[in-house]
């Protein structure tokens, strides 16, 4: 793995478009109230303090005041061992008060099997620390490895929740289509034993955690402690403004029920600097959402939330035919 140094200054050049594109969108958006802040997918963890320093600043100025906000940065366990000792402290004082570990399992055998690059111990230090400097915490858990068993999942979750933390996530395993391991993964996925397991593995995630007094707020996402501001307003349907930053990213403005907005960055990197660097939003291609899309959007977000609406359902014709079928 290339050192830790070398990714830095890599990081540089997309710190400074970072800060560009976020100088664009707020001369278009004008001054917004910012309700939270996510620095996600585990590779923000690659970047110096100061320079997740850079652009939360480059945010609030640009955009609107951070100031006693929910401010969430995922952390890859691998990644932090290569930090310096005083990484996490110097997070804590940029501001950031939420962090997420991708721990995925602490299944010894699993994570050197799918070169996670961390161990389980490295993932309990971080807990500890991260509950020493008064981070709201949470953790991600992966279900559904191949050699996974349920008695390793359930040593997974115990040992978790033992840490205790504020929500777990847990995730179902899911390899994309451009991924080496898809075809074997698609042979493993057709197999009924393997279904079987994971249909029990779905109903241990419920048992143990509900017998832990966690309560599922959002499919998949399990709540002891403080909730999570960016879900509710991510997953809340109406009236919601996304804002992303970076390459692939997309973002949605739902206000009422008619003309909402989703758009959506170039995945090249170079296609998005490019934009950026002559100030111009990257844009690469945008869907404006009738009111009958608008509501199929949000009768799946309540769903995800875990109840809809009578009236939600009756605004999607097929969702209701749906609710017939099932209980007809």
């Amino acid at each position: 793995m290339p050192s830790i140094k070398s990714y830095h200054e890599q990081s540089e050049g997309y710190v400074k478009a970072i800060e560009r594109e976020t100088s664009t969108l707020g001369k278009m958006l004008g001054n917004r109230k910012v309700n939270s802040l996510y620095f996600g997918g585990g590779s923000p963890s690659l970047l110096t303090p100061e320079q997740v320093s850079k652009i939360y600043r480059s945010i609030s100025e640009s955009i609107g005041n951070l100031d006693n906000i929910e401010v969430s940065l995922e952390l890859h366990p691998e990644i932090v061992r290569l930090q310096s000792e005083s990484y996490l402290d110097k997070l804590r004082e940029i501001g950031i008060n939420r962090i997420s570990v991708g721990a995925q399992t602490t299944n010894s055998s699993i994570l050197r099997k799918t070169k996670r690059g961390h161990t389980r111990e490295e993932t309990y230090g971080i807990l500890e620390a991260t509950r020493r400097l008064g981070f709201t915490r949470n953790v991600d858990l992966m279900w559904g490895f191949s050699e996974q068993t349920l008695e390793d999942h359930q040593k997974s979750l115990e040992a978790v929740i033992a840490s205790e933390p504020d929500n777990i996530t847990t995730y179902f395993l899911e390899i994309r289509p451009t991924s080496p391991d898809f075809e074997r993964y698609q042979l493993v996925v057709k197999d009924k034993e393997y279904q079987r397991k994971v249909i029990q593995m779905g109903t241990k995630n419920n048992a143990t955690l509900t017998g832990s007094d966690f309560s599922e707020k959002t499919f998949d996402y399990w709540f002891k402690g403080k909730d999570f501001e960016h879900r509710k307003r991510k997953w809340g349907g109406d009236n919601t403004i996304l804002l992303s930053l970076g390459p692939g990213t997309y973002n949605w403005v739902f206000d009422g029920e008619d003309n909402n907005i989703v758009f959506f960055k170039p995945y090249n990197t170079g296609e998005w600097q490019e934009s950026v660097n002559r100030g111009a939003y990257p844009i690469e291609r945008v869907a404006v959402l009738n009111k009958e899309e608008t509501a199929r959007r949000h009768a799946m977000f309540s769903l995800r939330q875990g109840s809809t609406p009578k009236d939600i359902i009756t605004s999607v014709p097929e969702l209701g035919e749906l609710v017939k079928e099932m209980v007809g």
